[in-house]
C-alpha cells in the first residue's frame, strides 16, 4: 500500500511542503500562484492502493459536462498557462486568479498599506456558503477573470451572481448581527468594485446616465458607488455601540473619504471619530486628510463661475467677487497655507522606516520621463500612503491658487495677499509634487519586489495608484509634461484594473482640483 502526498500539485512540482488547505494551500495563496490539485485525489483520510481496481474507479474518465467543457476550453485558450483540467469548474480558476492578483495577504504589506481585499479571504472562509459574502466573491473573481481573459460565459456567470448577491444583502441586512457586520462590510465593498468593473455591461447600469456632471465633475459617483452602504454599516456600529473591527473598519473609512474628496462633499462629524485613529504617523497624516476633505467640501464656491480673472470689457461687468465671497476665499486661502505648512511638518518627522530614497531614472529606466528621479520605499504600502499624501497636498495647493486668483480680480483686494508671489509659491509646490508623485508611481512600474511576477503589475498593485492618479491628472497647475506622463499610467492601471468607470472619468474628464 502506497500513501500518497497531501499536497497540491504545484508544490509537488516546486519539491515544497504543502499544508493541503483547499482550494487554495498556503504556499500558493502567499506565492500568488495557481493552485491545482490531482483529479483523482479525494478528501479525507487517503490512501492508494497499487491496485487501481481495489479504489472502486471506472477504467476510463467518466465524462464531464458538456457546459463544464466548453467554459474550461473557453478558459484555456484564452489563457494558455491554464492547464485543461476538465474536473475545474470555471469558477475554481477565477477564485486563483483573483487570489494571485488582487489579495495582499495580511503578511505582504505593513497595516498602513492594507486595503479591505486584504481582508476577504479570511472572512469569506468564516461565513456561511449561502451567505452575500460568498456570492459577492465569487461575482467579483468571475468579473474580473472573466474580463482579463475575455472569458464571455464568467462575465454571464458574475451577473447572475451579482443578482443574487443584491437580493441575499436586502434579506441580510434586515437582522444584521453584531459578527455579520464585518461580513457585509466587505460584501458591500466587493460590489462597489465589481460595478466599477462591469459599469456599461450590467444592463442596470446604461453608458450614458442623465444625471449631468456638478462643479467638480463627479456626475458617476452619485448612482454607482455603494460607498454610502458601507458607511452606513459602520454608523450603525457606533449606534449600538458594538465593538469595532478597527484593522477592517479603518481601511473602509479610509476609502470612504477618499471617494468623499473627490466628490467634495463634506464629512460627516460621526466618520470623524478618532476611536477609529490608530498611534503613530497615520493617526497624524489621517488627521490632515480630513482637513483637506473639509477644505475642498468648502472651496466648490471657487469653482462656480470662477474660469478665471474676469475683464471690465464685458458690458460693464464688475470683477470683483461680492464681499461674502471675497471673505471666505480669504479663510480658504489661510487655511490652505497652514495646512500645507502642516503637511510639510508631518513629512519632515515622519519615522526613519517609513523614508524612500532616490535613484537617478536614467540609469534605472528607459522611460520618456528621464528628467523624473525613481524612489525606493520600504514596502508599497510605504510607497501608496507618500503618493496619497503627494495627491493631498496637489489638492490643497491647488485650491489655494484658486482662491487667491479670486481675491486678486479686484484691485482694492490686493492689500489682502502677497498676490503673485503667494501664488507662484503654491505653483511650485504642485510642479515638486507632481515629479515626486512621478518617482513614487515608477517605483510601482520598475520595482524588482517578489509581488510582482514575471514583469506585469497585478491589480492589487494597480489599485494602490488609481486614486493618487486620478487626483493628480485631474489638478490644475500640473505641467503639461508630468500630466501628460501620469494620464498615460492611469490609463495602463485602468486596463490592468478592467475598471470601466475609471476609462471614462480619464476619457471625460470627470474630476477638477
Amino acid at each position: 500500500m502506497v500513501f500518497p502526498s497531501l499536497g497540491c500539485n504545484t508544490c509537488k512540482r516546486r519539491h515544497l511542503k504543502c499544508d493541503s488547505a483547499r482550494p487554495l494551500c498556503g504556499r500558493c495563496r502567499k506565492g500568488g500562484l495557481l493552485c491545482t490539485w490531482a483529479a483523482t485525489e479525494e478528501e479525507g483520510l487517503p490512501f492508494r492502493s497499487e491496485n487501481a481496481f481495489a479504489q472502486g474507479r471506472p477504467r476510463r474518465p467518466r465524462k464531464v459536462h458538456s457546459c463544464l467543457q466548453d467554459s474550461t476550453a473557453v478558459t484555456a485558450r484564452s489563457h494558455p498557462t491554464i492547464l485543461p483540467a476538465l474536473s475545474f469548474p470555471l469558477e475554481l480558476h477565477s477564485v486563483n486568479y483573483w487570489v494571485k492578483n488582487w489579495a495582499f495577504g495580511t503578511n505582504d504589506l505593513p497595516g498602513i498599506g492594507h486595503e479591505y481585499t486584504s481582508y476577504v479571504i479570511s472572512h469569506k472562509d468564516r461565513a456561511r456558503q449561502d451567505s452575500s459574502l460568498h456570492l459577492a466573491f465569487l461575482a467579483f473573481a468571475l468579473a474580473v477573470f472573466g474580463r482579463a481573459r475575455k472569458v464571455r460565459k464568467a462575465l454571464e456567470d458574475a451577473n447572475r451572481f451579482y443578482s443574487q448577491t443584491i437580493a441575499k444583502v436586502k434579506t441580510e441586512i434586515k437582522d444584521v448581527a453584531t459578527e455579520d457586520i464585518d461580513q457585509l462590510l466587505i460584501t458591500i465593498m466587493l460590489m462597489g468594485t465589481y460595478e466599477n468593473i462591469m459599469w456599461g455591461l450590467n444592463p442596470h447600469n446604461p453608458q450614458n446616465p442623465s444625471c449631468s456632471s456638478d462643479e467638480v465633475g463627479s456626475r458617476f459617483w452619485q448612482n454607482v458607488c455603494h460607498h454610502k452602504g458601507a458607511a452606513g454599516l459602520l454608523r450603525l456600529r457606533q449606534l449600538r455601540r458594538l465593538p469595532k473591527n478597527l484593522p477592517l473598519d479603518r481601511v473602509v473609512r479610509r476609502q470612504i473619504i477618499r471617494i468623499i474628496i473627490l466628490r467634495g462633499k463634506t464629512i460627516p462629524g460621526w466618520l470623524q471619530d478618532p476611536s477609529y485613529e490608530e498611534k503613530g504617523p497615520m493617526r497624524e497624516l489621517d488627521a490632515l486628510i480630513l482637513r483637506a476633505a473639509g477644505l475642498r467640501a468648502r472651496s466648490l464656491h471657487l469653482f462656480k463661475n470662477n474660469s478665471g480673472p474676469k475683464s471690465r470689457d464685458s458690458g460693464g461687468t464688475d470683477c470683483c467677487s461680492p464681499p461674502s465671497h471675497r471673505g471666505i476665499s480669504r479663510e480658504v486661502a489661510a487655511e490652505a497655507q497652514d495646512l500645507d505648512a502642516a503637511f510639510v511638518t508631518w513629512s519632515k518627522t515622519a519615522p526613519e522606516e517609513w523614508r524612500y530614497s532616490t535613484i537617478d531614472s536614467r540609469t534605472t529606466t528607459t522611460d520618456e520621463l528621464y528628467d523624473c528621479p525613481v524612489h525606493a520605499y520600504a514596502s508599497h504600502g510605504h510607497a501608496a500612503v507618500w503618493n496619497r499624501y503627494r495627491a493631498v497636498r496637489l489638492i490643497v495647493n491647488s485650491i489655494r491658487i484658486r482662491s487667491l486668483a479670486t481675491l486678486i480680480q479686484c484691485p482694492m483686494q490686493a492689500s489682502y495677499v502677497n498676490s503673485q508671489q503667494e501664488i507662484e509659491t503654491s505653483q511650485k509646490n504642485i510642479e515638486s509634487l507632481a515629479r515626486d508623485l512621478c518617482g513614487g508611481v515608477l517605483f510601482f512600474f520598475h520595482s524588482c519586489n517578489p509581488l510582482i511576477i514575471g514583469g506585469a503589475m497585478p491589480q492589487k498593485m494597480a489599485a494602490l495608484l488609481a486614486w493618487p492618479l486620478t487626483v493628480a491628472v485631474s489638478t490644475e497647475g500640473v505641467p503639461g509634461p508630468q500630466r501628460r506622463w501620469l494620464l498615460e499610467r492611469l490609463n495602463i492601471v485602468a486596463e490592468i484594473l478592467g475598471d470601466v468607470m475609471l476609462a471614462s472619468v480619464i476619457s471625460k474628464g470627470e474630476f477638477r482640483f
